[in-house]
């Protein structure tokens, strides 16, 4: 799978350490395509049914969760997942070891690991601010390029800060989800030559 959903033409692999991930990652100097954003439409089975809205049940048909950035990869079928006692519906995984749910009741999209799902981090408070700010961030792509000095990230992870804080700011809290994407853009993580594959 490839970063934001670029596509890699011709690299050489190399691998590097980020953060607490061993990635492997290209570096590559070619042209790449700009990432897209697909809009997946799910239909809830009736076990899925039983814990969202009728509302929920609708969009999902309707509009469909966002899919495309980095390792967000975003489910055909939905199902239910618990959270101590707390339902939730997997509507996507996040990364090989976590998944990004729907909160019944209260709408909110959130982060869990999946070998342990005892307790979960805010993505966004609803699907739909969910999808705006994975659209956002694919249009915003690359962030800043590879190698570029600390001011330049840090200063491209302020304005998609403020980006997402238009969108949904509790969504860009300390200890979010998107708060730990914006760190990652600080650190340089994110940038057009390196993309993870898989």
């Amino acid at each position: 799978m490839h970063l934001l959903g670029v596509r890699r033409r011709r690299a050489n692999s190399t691998r590097v350490w980020v953060g607490n991930w061993l990635r492997c990652v290209t570096e590559c100097r070619m042209k790449f395509s700009a990432p897209s954003v697909k809009m997946k439409r799910v239909a809830a089975n009736k076990g899925v049914q039983s814990v969202l809205s009728s509302a929920e049940v609708e969009f999902l048909r309707r509009e469909g969760i966002a899919s495309g950035f980095f390792s967000l990869a975003s489910n055909v079928s939905l199902r239910v997942i618990y959270v101590g006692t707390t339902p939730l519906v997997r509507l996507a995984a996040s990364g090989p070891f976590c998944s990004i749910a729907l909160e019944p009741g209260t709408g909110r999209v959130l982060e869990v690991v999946d070998k342990n799902p005892i307790s979960s981090t805010l993505v966004n408070s609803s699907l739909p601010l969910f999808n705006a700010s994975v659209v956002m961030l694919c249009e915003r792509f690359p962030f800043a390029p590879l190698g570029s000095e600390p001011d330049v990230t840090s200063a491209a992870a302020d304005q998609i800060a403020v980006l997402l804080r238009e969108i949904d700011e509790p969504a860009v809290a300390r200890g979010t989800f998107w708060d730990d994407i914006i760190e990652k853009i600080r650190m340089g993580d994110f940038s057009l030559e390196v993309l993870q594959i898989g």
